[in-house]
């Protein structure tokens, strides 16, 4: 699974999952002193794929809990890694040659205020350990190298 169906469920995370309606959902529900909402997960689609495997590697019936077969697996969602790369690959543009065409894409999504940038932003901002604050300098620098 991890090596032939995950990278086909995941692939091309750091740009769409921000965008997700399900991704939008889990950030407005979650509080960093609250656990995050495993319901809110397991209806992501590919979500459903991954615990319909997990449950099957177990024998267990399809309806058995979702927590059983991320925990009996060592498991965890798909949602969680792909988060973490979004927020990689955030971090990877961010750090670009401010001539490179991908870091003035960013500048634009941070210029016209894209759902793209506003939910990536609140990823980091949840999941991360980057202070809002440094996130602000960070956005600040970028559109300063693109102004040039």
């Amino acid at each position: 699974f991890k090596n032939l169906i995950s990278p086909i469920l995941t692939y091309g995370c750091q740009i769409w999952l921000p965008c997700s309606k399900a991704i939008s959902n889990i950030i407005s529900k979650h509080r960093l002193d609250s656990p995050l909402d495993l319901k809110a997960v397991a209806k992501m689609t590919m979500e459903q794929v991954h615990l319909r495997h997990l449950k099957y590697l177990l024998g267990i019936n399809r309806r058995s809990c979702n927590s059983t077969a991320w925990g009996e697996t060592g498991s965890l969602p798909l949602v969680i890694n792909c988060t973490h790369l979004c927020i990689k690959f955030f971090k990877r543009i961010s750090s670009m040659n401010s001539t490179s065409l991908v870091k003035a894409a960013l500048g634009e999504q941070i210029r016209l205020n894209l759902s793209w940038y506003n939910n990536i932003k609140s990823l980091i901002e949840e999941f991360d350990n980057i202070a809002p604050t440094q996130l602000n300098r960070n956005t600040s620098e970028i559109l300063n190298a693109n102004a040039l």
